[in-house]
């Protein structure tokens, strides 16, 4: 998402998406919504069509000249999340500030991410599908909807948003399995039975418990049923 860079003196604000609206004889309650959910989208990198202001923060119309422009700034890690907290700044056309002024209007954004198309619990594979969801319902970051196979950290409801905060990729191997430890190359190879001590990955460093000497190993999952002790990945 394409940002612009300015900041507010001292304030240390990043600019992003500068929207430059011509006042009237007043800047009025409307222009400043307008801007407000011009910025919120481009933060977001949602359409403005998704984003509304149902609560502004300010009282009464703006007196500045007719040739104020507006530019609305937020924090960089300002999420939008049901409140936001702006600057707004009124320049006139010789570049002069004619007015600036911090508000937290009510936030209303929709997005469109991976959300479960039924319910599931805890430990299963979730079904996805693309649903449109408010941004507050969001925690975490979304995962890819191509990603799997993916397994749920807790029971969701349908239409629940898929984040890293509810699912984790689905282990190859599940602590406790028995797997063979592989020590040695060509045709030096050492053998020997173990079970996993974690869940483990393909590729993955994992602890594994010799089942003859009663030993742990560390060594990499290179399939779901052998370890090679020593490998890295």
């Amino acid at each position: 998402m394409a940002a612009s860079s300015r900041t507010f003196g001292a304030l240390g604000l990043a600019v992003a998406g500068l929207v430059p609206i011509r006042a009237a004889a007043a800047i009025s309650l409307e222009q400043v919504e307008a801007a407000v959910i011009q910025h919120v989208a481009a933060r977001l990198d949602i359409d403005t069509s998704q984003v509304e202001v149902p609560w502004l923060g300010l009282a009464e119309p703006l007196a500045c000249e007719a040739t104020d422009t507006l530019y609305v700034t937020s924090r960089p890690g300002e999420q939008f999340r049901g409140h936001g907290d702006v600057r707004v700044e009124a320049l006139s056309s010789d570049g002069t500030v004619c007015t600036r002024f911090r508000i937290k209007p009510k936030i209303t954004a929709w997005v469109e991410v991976p959300v479960a198309a039924v319910a599931a619990g805890a430990g299963s594979q979730p079904k996805l599908v693309m649903g449109r969801v408010r941004w507050d319902r969001v925690n975490g970051a979304p995962v890819d909807i191509e990603t799997g196979p993916l397994e749920l950290l807790k029971a969701v409801q349908a239409g629940e948003p898929i984040t890293n905060l509810v699912v984790r990729a689905q282990p190859a191997a599940r602590s406790g399995a028995v797997v063979e430890i592989v020590a040695g190359r060509g045709a030096l190879k050492v053998t020997a039975g173990g079970r996993l001590m974690g869940d483990g990955y393909l590729g993955q460093p994992v602890r594994v418990a010799n089942l003859a000497t009663g030993s742990v190993v560390t060594g990499v999952l290179v399939a779901p049923n052998e370890v090679r002790a020593g490998a890295t990945p």
